[in-house]
Order: C-alpha cells, then structure tokens, then sequence
C-alpha cells in the first residue's frame, strides 16, 4: 500500500517546461484557427473587394454591408466598428491597419484614405447626441486622408470633419478640430507641434502585413 501511494504522489510531468510549451504551442494554433475563422466570416459578409483582408478574433461589426473595403486591409483583434442607423457607411482604402481594441463610430459617414494607420485602442466618433443620450444621433461625416498615422488611444471627437493626408496624431490625443495635411498635433485638445514636411518624417508603412495572432499593430 505504500509503494501504490508513493506512486499516486508522483507529478504527471517531471519536467513542467515540456508542459508549458504544449500549452503555448496549443493556445497559439488556436488564436490562428480563429483568425482564420474570423477572416473567412467577415470577408463574406462585409462590402466591397474584401479578398486581401485579414480580421482578428473577436471583432465586432455593426451592418457589416455597410463595411466597404477597397483592397487588403487588416482589422485587429477586439475591434468594435458600429453605427447607430442611418444612412452612414465606413469606407476602408487600400492598405488600412486597424490595431488591436479600436472602436470605429461610422454613423456620420467615415472614410479612411489608403495607407492610413491606426495604432491599438484609437478611438473614432462620428455623431453626437446633443444634451441628451437617449436623442436621436446627429451625424457628423469625418474623412481620415491617406497615410495618417493615429497613435495609441487617441480620441477623434464628432465635429472634426477631416483629418488632412500624412498627418501624425500623438498618442493619447483628444481630436476637437479639423487638422491640415502633413501636420503633427498632440495633447488633449490636440493642437499642432510640428510639420511632416519640415522634419522629413519617413511615412508609417501602410500596407496590412499578416499579423496573425500577434496582437502587437503599433
């Protein structure tokens, strides 16, 4: 009876590391079977030439038809694009990185020029509801032009109408008014610090790599 209870005590795994790397490799094959899954599901139900695209796991989308994509794209894992009715559409140009726990707002109407980038946790409104959140929503159309560059967490507020080409948005910013092409603003209300032009800043890559499962779009 003792040797049948020393052999109970023993670990299934003498070696935990051998059991850490099962679980890693495991969890990864999973994240890309739901990316893949993921991919599948939304290029099927979105608008537009959705062939090159890539979709996390999860994302959420709101009238996905109303989803219209010109080319590759890449919408990150814990994205949220939605509307609140209406006649708004989201237009996504060629080469679109949206990282990881973005919320896209598209009731106004949203349009986001080729190669524009933003980075995880951006925030994008396009209505507001006066001094009543129950109001009907009142739609405020935004244009996002070609290769701007949306750092971390920024927040772009209803009644900015257009966010001009090559722009670069600090991280943390809060968005209030429209901002000129090749501009580069930051702090909270964003204002100008500087120029694209004046300082040479080399353009964000803009076209969507295959980040499957990696959850680091920045």
């Amino acid at each position: 009876m003792r040797e049948l209870a020393e052999v109970k005590k023993k670990p299934l795994f003498k070696d935990t590391t051998l059991l850490e790397a099962f679980c890693h490799g495991l969890g990864a094959l999973v994240r890309r079977v739901l990316w893949f899954a993921g991919t599948l599901y939304w290029r099927h139900n979105c608008g537009g030439n959705t062939s090159g695209c890539q979709f996390g796991w999860p994302v959420r989308i709101r009238n996905p038809r109303r989803v219209i994509f010109s080319s590759k794209a890449l919408v990150g894992s814990g994205c949220v694009l939605t509307n609140e009715g209406g006649e708004g559409k989201l237009h996504i140009g060629a080469g679109v990185v949206i990282s990881d726990g973005c919320t896209i707002d598209y009731t106004g109407g949203l349009e986001l020029g080729d190669n524009a980038y933003l980075s995880p946790g951006v925030q994008v409104s396009t209505h507001s509801h006066g001094y009543d959140p129950r109001g009907e929503p009142k739609p405020s159309p935004l244009r996002i032009g070609e290769g701007v560059w949306i750092g971390l967490r920024t927040l772009v507020l209803p009644g900015v109408t257009e966010i001009g080409s090559n722009s670069v948005l600090g991280a943390g910013s809060v968005v209030t008014h429209d901002v000129p092409p090749d501009s580069i603003v930051a702090g909270c209300p964003a204002r100008a610090v500087s120029n694209r032009r004046s300082l040479d800043v080399s353009k964000k890559p803009g076209a969507a790599e295959d980040n499957t499962g990696s959850g680091e779009s920045g």
